[in-house]
């Protein structure tokens, strides 16, 4: 699906079409558009209405600031999927909501997306938030960087390099971990909420990733700790990055620590559906640049699940 180089005009969202198959359970998505006050439409009065003219759709999508589509591994998801294309190309904000067993399409997968159940009503008022959030900062589509010449790989290096150090001299190491994030073309939102977190759990970045393994950056949490980190420190660090991933239906943390880990500390924790790592600022930096940052994550899981770590 082509992906616009389009940016959002800053605005509060007030109104919402939702792309789901008739029948969907929307309750809990419609409860937290209605506390949000905004306003939303969808044809779940007249099931005939879900084979609209392509015409009808582009008129009504037009008009609203958003669009939510919900994938239940239906055949109707091909209607969502089609109303989706049409958002992107009118370059309005769209969200995904996935239910836990159905497929991530690949055309679809660098959107900001939610895995959860239709009545996870805690995740999906989190997902909103963070794509109202977004919007007010000024959204914008991804597009693929322009291709480079050769394929030389920099070579890892023992110590931070020149760049590294520049960016965290120049800014706050958080304001450092979003900067070159969203060089990356990552969206970024910082201090994201969740209503069933406390206040003390909030962590410090949220971003999604295009072009990355939708299960594992789309999106991730990141807890950001520029002092020395002993075991306990770390370990007091994940616990609470779980905490509120649990809370907010985020599969994936980071702790970000400004040197490299205790030798003691695993790289990895966490089981299958909630997965938490340690990096340190440097290599999270390099797999950034280098776009290798989900087949690292990825790696990293699959080494843990088979022992090797």
């Amino acid at each position: 699906m082509a992906r616009p180089d389009s940016r959002v005009k800053s605005r509060a969202i007030k109104r919402c079409f939702l792309s789901a198959p008739f029948g969907a359970n929307l309750a809990a998505l419609t409860r937290a558009l209605d506390r949000a006050e905004i306003q939303w439409e969808w044809a779940k009065d007249n099931p005939a209405s879900a084979a609209r003219l392509p015409g009808d759709v582009r008129r009504i999508i037009r008009e609203v600031d958003m669009v939510i589509g919900v994938l239940m591994a239906t055949s109707a998801d091909s209607n969502t999927i089609f109303e989706i294309g049409v958002a992107v190309g009118l370059a309005k904000p769209v969200l995904l909501v996935v239910t836990e067993d159905a497929p991530i399409p690949f055309s679809v997968s660098e959107l900001p997306l939610l895995r959860a159940s239709l009545n996870d009503e805690s995740a999906i008022n989190l997902h909103l938030d963070l794509l109202k959030r977004s919007v007010l900062q000024g959204f914008k589509y991804a597009v693929s960087p322009a291709p480079r010449k050769g394929t030389h790989m920099p070579a890892p290096q023992s110590s931070q390099s020149a760049g590294a150090r520049n960016t965290l001299e120049g800014l706050g190491f958080e304001a450092a971990i979003a900067s070159v994030l969203e060089k990356a073309g990552a969206a970024v939102i910082r201090q994201p909420e969740s209503s069933g977190a406390e206040e003390k759990l909030r962590p410090d970045v949220l971003f999604w990733l295009p072009g990355g393994d939708p299960d594992l950056v789309n999106p991730v949490v990141i807890e950001a700790k520029a002092e020395p980190m002993t075991q306990v420190r770390l370990s007091a660090a994940q616990e609470q990055l779980m905490k509120f991933m649990q809370s907010a239906g985020v599969r994936t943390g980071l702790v970000i620590v400004k040197e490299p880990p205790p030798e003691s500390a695993p790289g990895f924790r966490g089981f299958p559906l909630l997965n938490i790592f340690t990096i340190d600022f440097e290599t999270f930096r390099r797999l950034l640049t280098t776009g290798r940052l989900a087949e690292h994550l990825r790696q990293e899981r699959n080494r843990a699940a088979h022992g090797l770590r």
